[in-house]
């Protein structure tokens, strides 16, 4: 059952306009219409950031002992080639190691990125300035989501959790 938006009155699903004030009643039901469709959409976005940051998690794996005394090195593993000095101060924490891998992966994503921006972007002005514009902006957008990758990882060393990062996370250099 539905009811007049204008006066209240109770119509039938079928009626088009209301009998007491003659107000349409499809605009509502395009509204409710309009409200579903706007919900699931916002239900596949919330699905898909969800799968997206719900990546493999190993801490189980590992020490809590070596995750509490390498958490710190852990977190310097995402600041560029930094990932380096867990490596270097803490050799046997796998701990350390695993984030020192996550961080070399994303320092490697970021130079091939940071490379391929460089030389499409170039190419993109030498063709015409709006399509090296386009390029450039969209290269920006990749740079935010290395950044969040970042700050993805340090949430993850410093909350002790060995969690991947994600899209590039299932990539080992480090054994």
């Amino acid at each position: 059952m539905k009811y007049c938006t204008k006066c209240g009155a109770e119509l039938t699903d079928e009626t088009k306009f209301c009998p007491s004030c003659g107000q349409a009643t499809e605009a509502k039901n395009e509204n409710v219409n309009n409200d579903a469709k706007k919900e699931e959409y916002q239900k596949k976005i919330e699905d898909a950031v969800t799968d997206f940051v719900n990546t493999k998690d190993e801490t189980d794996g590992f020490d809590p002992d070596d995750i509490n005394k390498n958490k710190a090195l852990s977190i310097l593993s995402y600041i560029g080639f930094l990932f380096i000095i867990p490596l270097i101060a803490a050799p046997q924490s796998k701990f350390a190691k695993f984030h020192a891998n996550q961080g070399l992966i994303l320092f490697i994503a970021e130079a091939v990125i940071g490379v391929a921006s460089s030389i499409i972007t170039t190419i993109g002005y030498f063709i015409a300035s709006f399509i090296g514009g386009l390029l450039s902006a969209v290269f920006s957008l990749v740079g935010i989501v290395s950044f969040i990758f970042i700050v993805i990882g340090i949430i993850n060393a410093v909350q002790g959790k060995a969690k991947e990062l994600p899209i590039i996370g299932g990539f080992r250099f480090l054994k």
